[in-house]
């Protein structure tokens, strides 16, 4: 009983998540700004990336049933290997820099811990609750975190810019998709 009590009170819910989570990103925005101020172009062009491909297709399509001649065909065709290059050597070098802040933010991040660590009394670094805070500010969790809550911010972007496309495309393929999507939660 005692045992499931502590694991209950362990167990933090989701406004206790967020709010935890929210603090971490203000705490590395104020460790190192510039690790934001490049990662915000680098999901715009991970985002582009993933539409690109679809907005060219269709381009190309709606010039084949336009009876476009083959030239400005392939030229679409050429802009589209362009424009993918284009990112993909943006996100590179973007990603490029990103490592530099990263490696910058952690060894701030870890500084900041250790002059922590160095000023709490002997008595209470023997403690497990303390010891536990410890190993998990070794492990980088908070570099983790905040790559975590990049990738849901660019999956989001690509969710609502799928949604969309496929909107202009065939609107009804939305209400199916919605209707899977609640039939599987009413399942599950």
């Amino acid at each position: 009983m005692k045992i499931k009590k502590n694991r209950r009170k362990n167990i933090l819910t989701e406004g206790q998540l967020i709010s935890n989570t929210v603090f971490l990103m203000k705490y590395i925005y104020n460790q190192n700004k510039n690790l934001y101020f490049i990662r915000m172009p680098m999901i715009l062009l991970q985002a582009i990336s993933s539409f690109i491909p679809i907005l060219f297709i269709r381009w190309i399509f709606n010039s084949y049933e336009g009876k476009a001649p083959i030239t400005s065909i392939l030229i679409i065709i050429l802009l589209m290997a362009i424009s993918i290059l284009i990112v993909d050597i943006g996100i590179q070098v973007t990603g490029h820099f990103e490592r530099i802040e990263v490696d910058k933010t952690r060894k701030k991040v870890n500084l900041h811990f250790g002059k922590s660590v160095m000023n709490l009394p002997y008595e209470d670094l023997e403690k497990n609750e303390i010891k536990n805070f410890i190993v998990l500010a070794q492990e980088d969790s908070i570099i983790y975190i905040s790559t975590l809550v990049t990738n849901m911010i660019l999956s989001i972007i690509k969710v609502i810019g799928v949604s969309a496309i496929i909107a202009t495309v065939q609107p009804l393929i939305i209400v199916l998709l919605v209707i899977v999507i609640i039939g599987k939660s009413l399942i599950n």
